[in-house]
């Protein structure tokens, strides 16, 4: 909370403020505001309403609130359905949260993966594993080479 108010001010308000820009850099991006402020006065802004009934956000919505729904059962289900194997709660307690963390992996790989098949291919001046690389498994694979 503290750097967001630490943000607003130390962070210039305009392009023509901000003491990094060169003047070239500065009138263009002014000149680019500019033009899209025009627009939006030209276009007018749309109403929330006319957002809410487009398709694309009902089925991006309905998406979100069936992955939301679906996480809230196994994060509160999970345990009782553990419970009923016998383990004691210390273990169900530990089990529960592996067996929830598990979904966030592929999100925890993923900073190293665009990276890795670029940096393989280059060691070893070869694009052929470049298919295979672009999986975990894959990779895995390739670095054990």
């Amino acid at each position: 909370m503290l750097l967001g108010f630490a943000a607003l001010k130390l962070l210039p308000d305009r392009p023509a403020e901000a003491p990094w820009l060169s003047e070239d850099e500065k009138h263009a991006l002014e000149t680019k505001l500019a033009a899209e402020a025009e627009t939006t006065r030209d276009a007018g802004y749309h109403a929330l309403g006319d957002a809410l009934t487009k398709p694309r956000v009902l089925v991006l919505a309905l998406l979100y609130f069936c992955i939301v729904v679906g996480l809230y059962g196994i994060g509160f289900w999970m345990p009782q359905v553990i419970q009923t194997f016998g383990l004691a709660p210390l273990e169900i307690g530990f089990l529960t949260a592996c067996l929830i963390s598990l979904p966030a992996s592929p999100w925890c790989s993923g900073g190293g993966t665009p990276t890795s098949p670029a940096s393989v291919s280059g060691t070893w001046r070869s694009r052929s594993f470049l298919p295979a690389q672009l999986s975990p498994g894959g990779q895995q694979a390739c670095r054990s080479r």
